[in-house]
């Protein structure tokens, strides 16, 4: 019976010390090695909803970087200093690549912080090896205008290096 007693709390606290390890408030630190380069959009899932759009916009795609289209999108990232980067965000007109104005930004924990980005608020990279990037976005914006107009929703794009 003490045996049995014995490899029951053990087990227990080993479960306990598994669960406390595993439900960590601390962000991941990543390895920025990787970050430097063109990444090309695979996958995208997600949703937004507009207040001058009666339903909510979901979607769960995958992308084809070999064959351009109008689907096809990329960030080129480039170190400029240490923990300091300029992020490029394009996408393929058809005959051509059209570049957004390039924004800065440093990385704190796995959280990009871009500096007057009107397209991406603090996205935080979930993870990044030397040829993957997953990033997620969530944002909700409200106008200050007269109409009041919002404009919110919760992005995963997964991302290939070039």
């Amino acid at each position: 019976m003490k045996t049995l007693r014995f490899l029951g709390i053990t087990l227990l606290t080993v479960m306990l010390a598994v669960n406390f390890t595993a439900c960590s408030d601390e962000e991941e630190s990543l390895d920025l090695n990787s970050l430097e380069g063109t990444w090309m959009l695979i996958h995208s899932k997600g949703w937004e909803l507009c207040s001058n759009a009666p339903e909510k916009d979901e979607w769960d795609k995958d992308y084809d970087f070999s064959t351009l289209n109008s689907d096809s999108e990329r960030i080129i990232i480039t170190k400029i200093a240490d923990n300091k980067y300029s992020f490029s965000f394009g996408y393929y007109t058809g005959t051509n690549w059209y570049n957004e104005p390039s924004t800065t930004g440093t990385i704190n924990g796995q959280t990009a912080e871009l500096k007057d980005s009107p397209y991406y608020s603090n996205p935080v990279i979930e993870s990044l090896t030397s040829d993957r990037m997953v990033v997620r976005v969530t944002y909700n914006e409200v106008s200050t205008g007269e109409e009041g107009h919002y404009h919110s929703g919760d992005i995963t794009n997964t991302y290939i290096k070039k």
